[in-house]
């Protein structure tokens, strides 16, 4: 999709949205079932793996960001701009701390006894790996 010209930013994130939060949503929901769970418990964790599965995306393409400069693909930061939302970079890691706040509200309704070990998970595999990363500069600089 990120080189096809006929995607718009909501076409993309819906293919993100299948693709990477539907895997994270079900092995939450499943797992917590196969632990006892309630149903009302499970529907939350499911929604906390989809909210942390798109995250984890957004963050993946902004890391992905010079890769697709170079090889001229479009991932969601790139996506974001050609829409209109200003610096895609910028709007990408918004919307990833959105989407960690609104999966970490949906954990915390979950109530499972491991939340904050799983909110720090949650952390690092959605937004945290965005602070430490530099953007290549420019030779001569």
């Amino acid at each position: 999709m990120a080189e096809r010209d006929d995607v718009d930013l909501a076409g993309y994130l819906g293919v993100a949205a299948a693709k990477h939060s539907a895997l994270t949503a079900a092995a939450c929901e499943l797992g917590a079932l196969a632990a006892g769970a309630s149903r009302n418990q499970a529907d939350h964790l499911r929604r906390f793996g989809d909210d942390i599965g798109l995250a984890r995306k957004h963050v993946d393409d902004v890391l992905a960001l010079h890769d697709d400069l170079v090889d001229g693909c479009r991932g969601l930061p790139l996506m974001a701009a050609a829409a209109g939302a200003g610096d895609g970079r910028t709007w990408c890691e918004q919307q990833a701390e959105l989407l960690l706040a609104r999966g970490l509200g949906h954990l915390r309704q979950a109530g499972p006894v491991e939340a904050d070990e799983l909110a720090g998970f949650a952390r690092t595999v959605a937004t945290g790996r965005c602070a430490a990363v530099v953007p290549p500069q420019p030779a001569g600089r």
